[in-house]
């Protein structure tokens, strides 16, 4: 019988497996601040399973404490944890399952002599690399076309054959880029060149040039799978994913509709990532696996857009499903993008839903379950607001029957978010 897990670590790993000496695409839109990337810890609740606990850096808000217990997705006995006290007890009755390798967590394993196998953070950044992924599309034989350039030159050439072939533009990636950062899409020759001259004033700063460039193609719709590779190498594939996404940013994910895994299916797509997933175990990588992949319009299939060698939001609605589906329920997780000039307590949030009807409870089984607090702007209004805006996030379960409650759901949800004073990011 396998032990309980004790989830913990950052949502923003991608960050610590750059190189420090990489150069940086422009920011598009401001990025959400530390402190909201950080409380995204709070999603790991939702990934836990019976018996597992989660360990968050900051203590949940009392009002998203008793939220959680409300609709039964935290135990009112489960213990709050300081991490560096916790780990070392955890490690005798748990098995650690970090949401990602990182320095830090690779820290934690030889300060505490922990004897549980953990993967090397060079094989981790390796294969959670655009630049590696592109590599093994190629010697896959998989579909599609993404080059990857190592100078500012290199780019321009590369850019500029693709723009000549590509009637919707390129993508430019960085090499451990995530959603919503790391990504630019280029419509024509001269914004090319603008990019080009940016990324020679970084080299000339001694600053390294390695981005993906592809073509920027039409899709019918986008998907993730999600896998686990054991210690041993063997490779289960656990749940395919249906992905929205907005631009380059993150938007939901949900159980992919009956219509498109019988075209996933028709297409041989679980053959497909499980070479993928073999790969990746060959390099040394064990532990949770995400592929994100896409069905083009023209009915082409593209198992592998990239590799996240982690959890994902992807995982965690996999487990919210098996959690409800004994109800008939399905969950919808969705991050709702909102900014404010003012501190709004987490309270006001849940209550306007509250009154609004939309929170699932034990009366009403269809409905949302709040997954963070802290990642609102200003920490869910635990903290003085600014002179400026500060942009952030509401992840969302939505439990649903049928697929016509969830944009009803999200009209409705936005609505009350909005007359509380937020701004809807994607309005």
């Amino acid at each position: 019988m396998s032990r309980p897990a004790a989830l913990f670590g950052t949502f923003d790993a991608e960050r610590s497996w750059e190189e420090p000496e990489q150069a940086r695409l422009p920011l598009l839109r401001a990025p959400f601040p530390d402190d909201a990337i950080a409380a995204m810890d709070e999603l790991l609740i939702a990934w836990c399973g019976e018996g597992d606990v989660a360990l968050t850096r900051r203590p949940l808000l009392v009002e998203h404490r008793e939220h959680l217990i409300s609709v039964g997705l935290l135990d009112a006995l489960a213990p709050t944890h300081d991490l560096m006290a916790a780990l070392p007890k955890l490690a005798a009755s748990h098995c650690l399952a970090p949401w990602a390798v990182t320095a830090e967590v690779e820290t934690l394993w030889r300060r505490f002599d922990l004897a549980q196998p953990l993967p090397s953070l060079a094989v981790v950044r390796r294969v959670n690399s655009k630049v590696w992924s592109s590599a093994l599309r190629k010697r896959l034989g998989l579909p599609g076309c993404a080059n990857a350039v190592h100078s500012a030159s290199e780019l321009r050439a590369v850019g500029t054959e693709l723009l000549a072939r590509s009637t919707a533009g390129i993508v430019v990636k960085e090499p451990h880029g995530v959603s919503g950062r790391g990504s630019v899409l280029i419509p024509s020759p001269r914004r090319l060149e603008r990019l080009v001259a940016t990324i020679e004033r970084e080299e000339s700063r001694g600053r390294s040039a390695s981005f993906v460039v592809e073509p920027f193609v039409h899709k019918r719709f986008d998907f993730s799978t999600q896998l686990t590779i054991a210690a041993d190498g063997t490779i289960t594939l656990d749940s395919i994913h249906g992905l929205l996404n907005r631009g380059f940013s993150y938007a939901a994910s949900h159980r992919i509709t009956d219509e498109h895994a019988r075209l996933l299916e028709h297409c041989d797509l679980a053959s497909q990532v499980l070479s993928v997933a073999r790969a990746v175990a060959q390099e040394g990588y064990f532990g949770p696996l995400c592929i994100d992949g896409m069905l083009l319009a023209d009915g082409t299939l593209m198992p592998l857009v990239e590799i996240n060698a982690r959890g994902s939001l992807g995982a965690i609605n996999a487990q919210l499903d098996r959690r409800h589906a004994v109800r008939g329920l399905r969950s919808y997780l969705t991050a709702i993008r909102v900014t404010s000039e003012i501190a709004i307590p987490f309270a006001a949030v849940l209550g306007a839903l509250r009154d609004a009807e939309l929170l699932a409870n034990e009366r009403r089984s269809v409905g949302g379950v709040i997954l963070t607090a802290r990642t609102l702007p200003f920490g869910g209004g635990t903290e003085r607001a600014e002179q400026t805006a500060r942009a952030g996030r509401l992840f969302v379960s939505l439990l649903y029957q049928r697929e016509e409650e969830v944009p009803q759901w999200l009209a409705r949800a936005r609505a009350s978010l909005g007359a509380l004073g937020y701004q809807l990011m994607d309005a």
